[in-house]
């Protein structure tokens, strides 16, 4: 997920003889496929059939979790498998790979995670109502997360998460300190303070002009 926002198709090149699976897959846009909006978001990838058997014969265990690279400029990333579904012959914004590179596959173990913490690309997300709940949500899309990738979360739209979440602040929000809070307080009461100045010199003056 963009942000995931390019999931991209597959095509073999190879498949390493190793018990681990490897391959070289050609991307494509998932712009191409027409009518699967429901791929722009989430972590997994459309994968060729004959991947199926070639992970069988490994008897690598489910759930089949990838990592992913682009050998040219070594940025990596982890996705599981969506579908076994792609043309014989998806991924990513955050491998700047353009449609028509290779992409290089192979099969990992990665840890359980327990916690995680986001920090927001922007100060609209403190606008979301409940986003522990709405986050929560968009993370059931993810086999599996990786540390320093950007993933979109739609609001608005709407398998189990067991990881803890915690947020970070949003880029370009500052936080108040009890210096900034106090100034803020003072300056509250040095404005409530004036009006009132200003409001009683008011009522004098029109006390003495009906006196007059």
């Amino acid at each position: 997920m963009d942000i995931f926002e390019d999931f991209l198709e597959v095509f073999p090149h190879s498949i390493h003889p190793r018990r681990r699976f490897y391959a070289k897959f050609r991307v494509r846009s998932v712009a191409s496929l027409g009518n699967k909006e429901h791929l722009e978001t989430g972590g997994r990838i459309l994968m060729p059939p004959s991947s199926v058997q070639a992970l069988s014969e490994l008897y690598i265990a489910n759930p089949w979790i990838f990592c992913l690279t682009n050998p040219k400029n070594g940025l990596r990333t982890h996705c599981g498998v969506l579908e076994f579904t792609a043309d014989e012959g998806r991924f990513m914004t955050n491998l700047q790979l353009l449609a028509g590179q290779i992409v290089e596959l192979y099969s990992v173990s990665l840890p359980d995670a327990r916690f995680a913490k986001f920090q927001p690309q922007s100060v609209d997300f403190l606008n979301i109502t409940n986003p522990r709940a709405i986050l929560e949500k968009a993370l059931r899309s993810y086999a599996c997360l990786t540390v320093g990738d950007i993933i979109s979360i739609s609001y608005g739209e709407k398998e189990d998460l067991n990881s803890e979440v915690d947020f970070e602040p949003p880029v370009g929000y500052v936080e108040e300190t009890p210096i900034t809070r106090q100034e803020k307080l003072l300056e509250e009461s040095a404005q409530k303070v004036e009006e009132l100045i200003q409001q009683a010199i008011s009522d004098q003056s029109e006390s003495v002009e009906d006196k007059v």
